[in-house]
């Protein structure tokens, strides 16, 4: 998890020491409202979280700037669609 990601995405691919890994924006509506609260099931965030990993990955095995450039805009679009998706979902309780 990552306080923001620029343009205000989802998620994005990241390498930490070498490592292929997937950053996920917790200033999102989607993380606030769906992702966030369910921490608690390990087995659905495991779903969840290797949904993204294999998106992540696939966009770093990319090796042209037009696949590079498409998998940009899929995360744009799609973080834009899910966010307008959960706004008029309730924002769970903190507790």
């Amino acid at each position: 998890p990552v306080e923001s990601i620029d343009d205000g995405l989802l998620w994005e691919a990241a390498l930490v020491d070498t490592v292929q890994t997937v950053n996920i924006n917790t200033g999102h509506n989607y993380y606030q409202k769906i992702y966030g609260p369910i921490l608690k099931n390990p087995d659905v965030i495991s779903g969840m979280d290797y949904l993204l990993y294999a998106i992540a990955v696939a966009e770093l095995k990319t090796t042209t700037a037009t696949s590079q450039k498409h998998f940009r805009e899929l995360r744009y679009e799609v973080s834009k669609i899910i966010r307008t998706l959960v706004e008029d979902l309730p924002t769970p309780d903190a507790s």
